[in-house]
């Protein structure tokens, strides 16, 4: 109960202090709600996962927190997961990974960055979810582009260019041609 309360006035916390989350203020209080009363169960992990991306605009140490419980319910749940089930918790798990490799980015780790990248692209893959792969290579294309490895950054870029093509998906195409073209 304590956790959740404190998890409840971090919340509040960040919603009073980022003029962008407050915009999402019915985000944070659905998601919130569900945290504070769910179970550990996919529901209340996907809540932490979106919160997660509300905040990662706007306070990484929010996100950061957020990702850990995330996590730890993910290692939970995981074990003996089937099915349907098992998807959500592996693509939440790869959408974490994502979230934080975004603040060591802000923070100035791109080692750190790519590596989670990394952790997230093989989940995506594992799971077959298209628009992650699409998703990772980009962000692995741009973090490699501003380490001024301009040749592995093209690579990484091409592809997810390639798969977004191939999947109809006209945000990642438009993320992949922009990067490419800067």
């Amino acid at each position: 109960m304590r956790q959740i309360k404190t998890i409840t006035v971090a919340l509040l916390v960040c919603q009073l202090l980022s003029p962008m989350v407050v915009a999402q203020e019915m985000g944070i209080g659905s998601h919130a709600k569900i945290i504070a009363k769910g179970k550990p169960d996919t529901a209340v992990l996907k809540s932490y996962e979106r919160l997660a991306d509300i905040f990662s605009g706007s306070n990484q140490d929010t996100v950061l927190y957020l990702s850990k419980k995330a996590l730890e319910l993910v290692a939970v749940n995981l074990p003996g997961a089937r099915g349907r089930k098992k998807h959500v918790l592996l693509k939440v798990k790869a959408d974490i990974y994502s979230h934080k490799a975004h603040v060591h980015y802000y923070r100035g780790d791109p080692e750190r960055c790519l590596e989670l990248l990394n952790r997230s692209y093989l989940i995506y893959q594992k799971i077959s979810y298209m628009p992650g792969l699409g998703s990772c290579l980009n962000d692995i294309g741009f973090i490699y582009d501003k380490q001024g490895n301009v040749e592995k950054a093209l690579e990484y870029t091409l592809e997810a260019l390639r798969l977004s093509e191939k999947h109809g998906n006209k945000s990642q195409r438009a993320s992949a041609l922009n990067n490419i073209a800067i």
